[in-house]
């Protein structure tokens, strides 16, 4: 099925059941990403990437790697081991897609779940609204650094309180802010209150979403809207050939089963009865496990990156600067401490990359939780980096 055999709905009240069977989205849990009331439910891992492009699964990574895949596992768990293996990752061309199921895998979970529904059936789908291809406007990544001293930006005096808009139709034009120490002004945004970053009200939708979609209501959930359309069960594969996209939510009319790809995991959830989801299972063509309600979905890093890091934001809490030292390469860290009318700066490198994170002012506790996550991911992508 394509786009052209989907049809996009303004009827957001049938997504209306799903709210209220969702817990807490800050929770962790399974039943935060989908709804609660399901008799079992799985979690179906999307394949990492070989050379070549070539999916790889994680029970293979594992295998290289000696690290068991555990019922809850993550992706670094088996992919970043401690020891560094003798031979190349099979996952050397990258790590697994967020936010939507490969395109093997979904026609794999198509075909079970329309053995499961009955025929004809309805089906309701769920997009985000913030994949930057709904539109056809693309994304535009802005950035801009800072003065040392005084305010970040003047805001416009001349329409105070008004939204600054980023050009006109689908072109984007970065506004001229002007610091108060700056010797002249320079393309920039300040990403606040007062500036507007979505399309402006000329704006012609061009991208596969009719502009009566785009410019209709949105079904809203906790920290995330989606548009909405409904077709067959294979209507979850409308968007995959030209955007490769599956939905983010989808259900059949009578709700029992749904499948939830949330835009920052590397796996879906499916929820329904007992035997459909022992059903896919037991499919070869899909990578799943059985997971539990109240099982938790929070990213985290190994064991031992865990520690790795912990020493490393101790020594650098202390000194200004750390060194985390890997079989994968090495990772440093200084730290400009926050002041009274300067923010901090972290600057973290590792072997091919370098960063730095605007620090402000927090607490002690705040600072260290922070210099840790960020000393742990660095390690996590400096292995991931090497193995590819």
């Amino acid at each position: 099925m394509d786009a052209e055999h989907i049809a996009w709905s303004s009827d957001t009240a049938q997504a209306g059941w799903i709210g209220p069977r969702l817990s807490l989205f800050g929770s962790g849990v399974v039943t935060s990403v989908i709804p609660s009331g399901f008799d079992a439910y799985a979690r179906l891992l999307h394949p990492a990437n070989g050379r070549g492009g070539a999916p790889v699964r994680w029970a293979d990574v594992a295998a290289w790697s000696g690290v068991p895949l555990e019922r809850d596992g993550q992706f670094a768990d088996v992919a970043v081991p401690q020891h560094r293996p003798a031979t190349p990752s099979p996952a050397a061309g990258g790590r697994p897609e967020e936010g939507s199921l490969e395109s093997a895998d979904a026609a794999a979970l198509v075909d079970v779940l329309e053995a499961h529904t009955k025929a004809g059936a309805r089906c309701w789908f769920c997009l985000w609204e913030g994949f930057g291809w709904i539109g056809g406007q693309g994304v535009a990544m802005l950035m801009a650094t800072m003065p040392r001293r005084g305010r970040r930006w003047r805001r416009s005096r001349r329409r105070p309180g008004l939204p600054i808009p980023f050009g006109r139709g689908n072109r984007l034009v970065l506004p001229m802010f002007r610091g108060r120490t700056a010797r002249r002004a320079r393309p920039a945004a300040y990403l606040g209150p007062s500036v507007y970053t979505g399309p402006t009200p000329e704006f012609v939708p061009t991208g596969p979403v009719p502009a009566a979609a785009f410019a209709g209501p949105r079904v809203e959930l906790p920290n995330r809207n989606y548009l909405l359309y409904s077709g067959g069960v294979s209507g979850a594969l409308a968007l995959v050939a030209s955007e490769r996209q599956t939905p983010n939510l989808w259900w059949p009319a009578d709700r029992a089963w749904c499948v939830a790809t949330e835009i920052d995991l590397p796996w879906t959830y499916v929820g329904g009865s007992a035997e459909l989801i022992d059903a896919i299972l037991a499919d070869p063509r899909l990578e799943a496990m059985p997971v539990e309600a109240e099982d938790s979905h929070w990213s985290r890093v190994p064991a031992w990156v865990d520690e790795r890091a912990e020493a490393a934001a101790r020594e650098l809490l202390a000194h200004g600067r750390a060194t985390a030292l890997t079989d994968w390469g090495t990772v440093e860290a200084r730290l400009r401490r926050p002041r009274r009318w300067r923010d901090g700066e972290l600057t973290i490198g590792g072997p091919g990359r370098s960063g730095w994170t605007r620090i402000d002012r927090r607490s002690e506790a705040d600072l260290h939780r922070n210099v840790h996550d960020s000393i742990a991911d660095a390690i996590v992508d400096t292995a991931l980096d090497a193995g590819s």
